[in-house]
């Protein structure tokens, strides 16, 4: 993704459009390799035995970035994803396939039925069901430019029937958002509307929810006090957690933290993202043992911990555009996504060990 002259999307250049989830090269290491001076990170040394463990899972079927992926009931699922060049996005690189590896002694991924090709879909569990939310498909053919739309196709996935349903869809087309279910809702959040070659892509500034109790009604919007897509989002005590992102108008990732409270409808911020600019672009989160973990470009593990990041532990293959989910209370997964080095998409699964806080 680093080839060729790079914009992150969302510039004033025409062709950054047309980029959706591309991270630019650093022209000037210097300017990327930002140190906030006003940041504090603590560094957790692991007790030997607890170094991270890697490729204890077999790897996807496929190398992809971007993918939707969500826990449910002991079972890792796989959505979708970019299997393409950088900044390349064509009809046959975007997947449709889903499937499922058990992580208690699984070694093969079994395949499900698939539905819609989709770069970076949203997706959930709750209750023993999956619900998949929006995305982007690509609809050129190999030699023909970019032409990306996002869907406001929603569905749900009952393991017991193998087969989706459909959810009310979303108002606009939302794609380089995330999601998250806290209680009965699912939290659909930022992202931005892509309209074909033709048209400039539109960035939203709500978020939307569902009540799962009462899907029918379908989503309510609320407001957004930020514009932003690429980021990566929690349920986290009883809050919407909202880390890193692109937006509009800025050309360096943010690494701004977002908190958003549904008892009193209020945003706040929180402790920014340790590192340079890049650890804001596409990074991974998950919530274990009642802890936040959040996984950067820059290969560490960070936990948030009395309103600072700690770093716990890292990765043996740093990557963005990735997935991190829990196994248990000390280990989480890291699946899929790009590597920073050379820009590949990564098949492997890394097992790392982390020691929850007391």
């Amino acid at each position: 993704m680093l080839s060729g002259a790079h914009f992150y999307p969302g510039q004033s250049n025409q062709n950054s459009r047309k980029k959706e989830e591309a991270m630019p090269r650093p022209i000037n290491l210097g300017v990327l390799l930002l140190v906030f001076a006003t940041m504090h990170v603590d560094v957790v040394r692991m007790p030997a035995g607890q170094a991270q463990e890697s490729r204890k899972y077999p790897p996807l079927p496929k190398a992809v970035s971007n993918p939707g992926v969500a826990v449910c009931e002991g079972w890792v699922y796989v959505y979708g994803g970019h299997t393409g060049q950088p900044h390349v996005y064509l009809r046959d690189d975007i997947l449709g396939t889903f499937h499922r590896l058990n992580f208690n002694g699984g070694t093969s991924w079994e395949e499900l039925p698939g539905d819609l090709g989709l770069l970076s879909p949203a997706v959930v569990a709750h209750q023993g069901k999956l619900y998949r939310l929006g995305g982007t498909q690509a609809r050129n053919r190999p030699r023909e430019e970019n032409d990306l739309i996002s869907v406001t196709n929603c569905a749900m996935y009952d393991p017991a029937k193998k087969r989706w349903e459909p959810l009310p869809s979303l108002p606009e087309g939302r794609s380089s958002h995330d999601a998250v279910v806290l209680g009965q809702r699912i939290f659909v959040l930022g992202g931005w509307c892509l309209q074909g070659k033709s048209k400039p892509p539109r960035w939203h500034d709500t978020a939307l929810v569902l009540d799962l109790e009462q899907p029918q009604a379908g989503w309510r919007t609320i407001s957004q006090p930020f514009q932003g897509r690429a980021f990566a989002a929690a349920a986290y005590r009883g809050k919407v957690y909202v880390m890193g992102g692109l937006r509009p108008n800025e050309k360096m990732p943010s690494l701004a933290v977002h908190i958003y409270d549904p008892q009193n409808n209020t945003w706040s911020t929180g402790p920014q993202i340790p590192g340079n600019a890049r650890n804001g672009f596409s990074p991974a989160c998950c919530v274990s043992g009642d802890q936040l973990y959040l996984s950067p470009a820059d290969g560490k593990i960070y936990r948030l911990a009395e309103e600072r990041w700690q770093e716990v532990a890292h990765l043996t293959i740093p990557r963005f555009t990735h997935r991190l989910v829990a196994v248990s209370e000390d280990k989480l997964v890291a699946i899929g996504g790009t590597s920073p080095k050379d820009q590949r998409k990564i098949a492997e699964l890394e097992l790392v060990s982390v020691q929850p806080s007391r």
